[in-house]
């Protein structure tokens, strides 16, 4: 996450919205999503993959608290909103291609979870291949003095 809401720190609205074009998705998840997942590849793949499987906005959402239910250890909330795009089919086919790469970085199987060192070495490579998707649209970390 790049723009958090903290206790211990001022809260910034990231200006770099401003220069957002639609159609355009934003999204907000609280840990109960994306921290029970292997890799922040996972996450993308559980959002993509259950769109891909829906007919309608509300056959999503029930997609999504069903997968979530299996793999989480927490509460789980997720708000998204979707604007620019003219239905949800639309929605649905401005995503097929990037769901389809997706798909392809997650569908190598993890090694078993009793060989620590094979399993730490699959996270890393997974995530690897992934950190130039993730990091793309990131706005350039800043440096804060304490």
């Amino acid at each position: 996450m790049t723009n958090v809401i903290c206790a211990d720190r001022d809260f910034v609205l990231d200006t770099q919205l401003r220069s957002a074009r639609l159609p355009c998705v934003l999204l907000c998840a609280t840990d109960g999503f994306f921290g029970y997942v292997r890799t922040p590849a996972d996450f993308e793949y559980v959002v993509l993959t259950t769109l891909m499987e829906s007919r309608t906005e509300g056959e999503w959402a029930e997609r999504l608290a069903r997968r979530v239910e299996r793999y989480t250890g927490d509460d789980a909330s997720l708000a998204l909103v979707a604007l620019g795009y003219p239905d949800f089919a639309a929605l649905r086919n401005a995503f097929a291609q990037r769901c389809d790469a997706v798909v392809s970085l997650c569908t190598s199987s993890p090694p078993a979870e009793d060989a620590p060192a094979e399993h730490h070495r699959w996270q890393d490579e997974t995530w690897l291949a992934y950190r130039p998707y993730y990091e793309k649209h990131m706005p350039p970390l800043r440096e804060e003095r304490v």
